[in-house]
């Protein structure tokens, strides 16, 4: 585990420096370039990132787009009904006023709530990892120097995208108070309190949680399945099972960790997604494996320790 001081400093300067260079760069650059090809510059990076996130879910298997559902079509009325709330308070969002010729704030408005709430994502990955990690260096428990250049240009463009709206409609001083109070607020918020809470919770094994007899029990918790992130993850498969063809395989999944986790076993056991809330036990229904190979176990929702959940490995012999 980090210590908490250590990642709360660590995060903060690694959030409000970049912010603060890209605010800089950016109402510098505003004064000398026109409104439209800053406008062309932030939709750039949000295709960029974009196309970045798909990717990632892509290679994490939880790409599944708009499946349906009220969930999701509440969501996107939100959005909807969100976007006409600020633009009929501000006016057009595309057209300046003749009066002051300024544009109004609705579309920045509406980048900093959607950075901000990737932000508040973000922090409780972080706080969740900072937390769990067995590294006591901040930089190599996310990823080393290249990861750490790769955040700092990240947390430089998110305020970019906000400043070139912004730039048309208020100061420098401003634009950098509101742009570095919504980030920082939001994501030493979100790392303080999954920090917190990971630190508190004892995971105990709620009832119901042990191996059945002849069975397997696999444990997810802040460390990935029984432990997988000190055992090599996702470098080696962890947790390993080994079974006979034609043996009867029973598999009790426990969570004990604070955040929901998924459960898949290809071809025996991945025809639908499993979502095992904190403190629930699946029993998986007991299955023949009656055909020889390694099938993966691993993780079908996105958690903030997805990467160390989807290289176990079930291995049928002969």
């Amino acid at each position: 585990m980090i210590d908490f001081g250590i990642g709360f400093l660590g995060w903060l300067a690694g959030t409000a420096i970049p912010a603060l260079f890209g605010l800089l760069l950016i109402t510098g650059v505003g004064r000398r370039v026109k409104a439209k090809y800053l406008a062309a510059f932030a939709l750039g990076i949000f295709m960029w990132f974009f196309v970045d996130t798909i990717s990632g879910s892509a290679d994490l298997d939880v790409s599944a787009g708009f499946a349906g559902g009220i969930d999701q079509v509440a969501m996107v009325a939100l959005f909807v009904l969100g976007a006409l709330f600020f633009s009929s308070v501000g006016g057009n969002p595309f057209s300046p006023d003749s009066a002051t010729g300024k544009v109004t704030l609705t579309i920045p408005i509406l980048v900093a709530i959607a950075v901000g709430v990737h932000g508040l994502g973000e922090g409780t990955a972080f706080g969740s990892t900072a937390s769990s990690t067995t590294s006591t260096s901040l930089l190599d428990a996310f990823g080393g120097l290249a990861a750490g250049m790769a955040y700092f240009l990240h947390k430089a463009l998110e305020p970019m995208m906000i400043g070139d709206g912004f730039t048309m409609n208020a100061s420098r001083r401003t634009l950098a108070i509101l742009t570095l109070a919504a980030i920082g607020v939001v994501t030493i918020i979100s790392i303080t309190y999954v920090a917190d809470f990971s630190r508190n919770t004892t995971g105990s094994l709620p009832a119901g949680c042990a191996k059945p007899s002849g069975g397997f029990l696999i444990v997810a918790s802040r460390t990935g399945y029984n432990d997988s992130m000190a055992h090599g993850a996702p470098a080696k498969p962890w947790p390993l099972i080994t079974v006979h063809k034609g043996q009867n395989v029973t598999i009790v999944v426990c969570n004990v960790d604070l955040q929901s986790h998924g459960f898949q076993v290809t071809h025996y056991f991945d025809r639908n997604i499993v979502t095992l809330a904190p403190g629930q036990v699946l029993t998986v229904p007991t299955f023949v494996a009656d055909e020889a190979g390694s099938y993966t176990i691993y993780c079908d929702i996105p958690c903030s320790i997805h990467v160390f959940m989807q290289d176990g490995l079930l291995d049928v012999t002969p």
